[in-house]
């Protein structure tokens, strides 16, 4: 074992003044660990190793700030927290850089284009979008969370992520949610899905996440050497009508330029070799 650091008491002092600050940011650790499925006081108190009763009153502050709601008996992380998570978005390069990159790009012009991020669940998180000539009605929505089975850039972030990463990820049996009549919820069509995104270097949501509308999607890193909350996704979408074999291997080509050269700007490691 390493010896302990000046740094290392003082961290651990800071800690002991403040146990209820520390105890709020791992009760949402839990809930973020957790995604879309609620989780009970009874399992948190269990997991923070705290009274019950204590961890009521942490969650009723919580409440009021926003940060966590109950849903369905259980709780879940709040709203807030996605305000609070595109504030810290609109700081950093990689939202910016997506939208220079989409006023400069003409190839994409008729196509509403999005970017998304992975979040440490099952979810797709939608951090921006530029709206294409071509009108399409999306379900998607910046600052909405959406399932990543069911949209081809949750698809595109997963497929770069080992199968043991994305199993301690995935839903548990009956859990999985569907947006549409073809959205994808059993566990080995998905993963064999995943396996067809990594042959052909791009994701396709074919009326998976809204009836009448295709996407077409391919990852990047945020970072050097990023995983899981490291990956973002760009998408491109188009009518089902329009969604002809040719018009979707076009649009994965440029949809994988567009990953490509996003990823170069923000300083990123190539996620497609």
């Amino acid at each position: 074992m390493p010896p302990r650091s000046v740094d290392d008491d003082e961290d651990e002092a800071v800690r002991a003044k403040v146990p209820a600050v520390m105890r709020a940011f791992a009760l949402l650790d839990v809930l973020s660990e957790r995604g879309s499925r609620p989780t009970t006081v009874s399992e948190l108190a269990r997991r923070l190793d705290i009274p019950k009763s204590s961890t009521i009153n942490l969650i009723g502050v919580l409440q009021s700030l926003g940060v966590v709601h109950r849903r369905d008996g259980g709780l879940v992380l709040g709203s807030h927290l996605v305000e609070l998570g595109a504030g810290y978005l609109r700081s950093v390069d990689l939202v910016q850089e997506f939208r220079d990159l989409c006023r400069e790009d003409e190839t994409l012009a008729d196509h509403t284009m999005q970017l998304a991020m992975l979040g440490s669940g099952f979810e797709v998180l939608y951090v921006s979008r530029r709206l294409g000539k071509q009108s399409v009605r999306l379900t998607s929505e910046v600052g909405l969370s959406i399932p990543a089975n069911c949209t081809a850039t949750g698809k595109a972030m997963l497929a770069r992520l080992p199968d043991a990463d994305i199993r301690a990820r995935v839903p548990g049996h009956g859990q999985w949610r569907a947006l549409t009549a073809r959205s994808i919820t059993d566990p080995q069509a998905f993963f064999e899905e995943l396996a067809r995104v990594r042959n052909r270097g791009f994701a396709i949501d074919d009326e998976e996440a809204a009836e009448g509308l295709c996407c077409v999607s391919a990852a990047l890193s945020t970072r050097r050497g990023g995983r899981g909350d490291g990956l973002a996704a760009v998408s491109v979408s188009v009518s089902k009508p329009n969604a002809t074999f040719e018009r979707i291997s076009a649009l994965g080509a440029a949809v994988r330029r567009v990953a490509a050269e996003l990823g170069h700007r923000v300083g990123s490691d190539p996620v497609w070799e």
